[in-house]
């Protein structure tokens, strides 16, 4: 204990280890997957989509059932929005994008990844803000 100016105050033993918990802004960042920049509550990711019978409901079923493969019944519960679905004119690839809770960024791009051959789409660009995707 030292006095400062009338006042007592307790210092910590300096043998004592503080542990910091990574919860909230104090999240170690991915590199390219950054969701709190700007303070995101979403990212947005752009699908390419290899076929031409893709729907809004069919891209949904697919991401679920990726991550029900990967992460059992609980993954297939991750929140997702698909806000688009575009065909190519050209009989190229079509595009899908798809808002996901930040909380939820790292389960969705690893159920892309391990799934994309078979479902027949690729995980794309992604961002914090559909206006720097687009």
């Amino acid at each position: 204990m030292r006095s400062i100016a009338g006042r007592s105050e307790r210092t910590p033993p300096p043998d004592r280890t503080v542990y910091q918990s990574f919860t909230g802004s104090n999240a170690p960042r991915v590199r390219g997957l950054e969701c709190d920049r700007m303070n995101a509550r979403y990212f947005y990711l752009q699908l390419d989509l290899i076929g031409s019978e893709w729907t809004s409901l069919s891209v949904r079923q697919a991401l679920q059932t990726a991550s029900r493969e990967l992460f059992g019944e609980a993954g297939a519960a991750l929140p997702l929005d698909v806000l688009l679905v575009e065909h190519s004119p050209t009989g190229g690839p079509g595009r899908a994008l798809v808002r996901v809770p930040c909380g939820s960024l790292v389960k969705t791009r690893a159920a892309l990844t391990v799934a994309a051959p078979r479902l027949r789409l690729r995980a794309g660009r992604g961002a914090p803000s559909l206006q720097a995707l687009l």
